[in-house]
């Protein structure tokens, strides 16, 4: 960065900053609650499943949710939209009783005395190290930005005894971590056909076909070879080893750029489905069969429920290098694959039973909180602050 890009970035800051202050003159909503999910996505993750908990026990407070543009779609009628970084983001920032968010807010955010800062982070337990654990990797902006984030946090949500001390010793924060569980799996294990079905509908899919779930992590690289498939051969694997007819969805991460996705040159058709743009990750999970990811979270979300979980990672060598990792990753409880030769083999060879008992070993050492009632119990702490004002 040039020294003209750092008085831009500055003055930006600053005027945000002041735009903050300046809303702040306006008393607090003590029914308004503000919602932001990775830095203004759609409605899904923790957000939306806190939202309808507390829609179910009859607490429809003032609910407003920061989306980019594009992201506006799919929101209940008790919800409100308000663009990302608009001058209503900054007002309903400034006057919301109560903030949930699952990354880090910006570092011209100013939290008053009487708001609540909930943080709900997005993955828990992690592969890949974060924060105090890769501050070098991270960069002095991010990091200045955590720190900043961690003074105005009021109550950090865990799903485990691992992100407990995490949350605890890395994340340069000293206040409340409570492990109430992740509120965004509530919904893997919730007995609801009609959901399902009504998901099965939104994707256009059979409810006889089986769903593979393909959803690779993000590289600081931009590094796309290693997303590289063969989906045709994959697919009739699955078919000749699993039985049933397959439906493949491909979920890319939001970092990933619209060129680069265009240079993996994907064809799309009725088994091959671009799931991407979907709102509710775990909605997807909820109808599939079998995950495929590389180093990201869900592995460990999908595992809490003892679904097959495959590891694909082309570039192994090179991302542990470059990140590092909690855990070494040839003890993790997934069959692992390098190239597609391997991934066919190993979903030839998957013995289910013995999988899923070291599967319930792995996350019985992690203290993972099995899903079930973590939004319920989130938003009851809630109606608690809201009501009684009980920080």
């Amino acid at each position: 960065m040039n020294d003209m890009q750092f008085l831009i970035v500055k003055f930006r800051r600053t005027l945000l900053n002041c735009l903050i202050r300046f809303f702040q003159i306006f008393p607090i909503d003590q029914h308004k609650i503000f919602f932001v999910s990775y830095y203004g996505r759609g409605f899904g993750d923790n957000g939306k499943a806190i939202i309808l908990s507390l829609k179910e026990k009859g607490k429809i407070y003032r609910f407003y949710w920061a989306v980019k543009k594009g992201e506006e779609d799919n929101f209940p009628d008790f919800v409100k939209p308000v663009r990302y970084l608009s001058i209503s983001y900054f007002y309903h920032l400034a006057t919301s009783k109560i903030w949930v968010d699952n990354a880090r807010k910006n570092i011209y955010v100013a939290k008053r005395k009487q708001q609540y800062y909930m943080q709900t982070w997005h993955g828990d337990p992690m592969l890949k190290k974060i924060e105090k654990d890769a501050e070098d990797a991270l960069g002095p902006d991010y990091v200045k930005l955590a720190k900043h984030d961690s003074t105005m946090a009021d109550l950090v949500i865990a799903n485990s005894d691992f992100g407990v001390k995490l949350f605890t010793n890395r994340f340069w924060y000293t206040g409340e971590v409570w492990k109430a569980g992740s509120p965004r799996l509530d919904m893997l294990k919730k007995e609801d056909p009609l959901l399902t079905k009504s998901i099965y509908q939104k994707l256009q899919i059979s409810e006889n076909k089986k769903i593979l779930l393909y959803a690779p992590t993000f590289r600081d690289d931009h590094n796309i070879s290693c997303y590289s498939l063969d989906y045709p051969l994959l697919r009739s694997t699955l078919e000749n080893q699993w039985g049933g007819e397959w439906v493949i969805l491909v979920r890319l991460h939001p970092n990933i750029g619209k060129k680069e996705v265009e240079t993996l040159k994907i064809t799309y058709c009725d088994w091959l489905i671009d799931a991407s743009s979907y709102d509710d990750m775990y909605e997807l999970l909820r109808v599939s069969t079998m995950l495929i990811t590389d180093y990201s979270s869900t592995m460990f979300e999908a595992a809490s429920i003892q679904m097959p979980v495959f590891l694909y990672a082309a570039d192994r060598a090179s991302y542990i290098n470059d990140r590092g990792f909690y855990f070494e990753y040839e003890k993790l409880p997934f069959p692992k694959a390098e190239t597609m030769d391997e991934l066919v083999e190993v979903i030839g060879a998957f013995n289910i039973s013995f999988y899923q008992k070291y599967v319930m070993d792995f996350c019985r050492q992690l203290g993972i909180l099995e899903p079930g009632g973590a939004a319920s119990r989130i938003a009851s702490r809630i109606i608690e602050i809201m009501e009684k004002g009980n920080f």
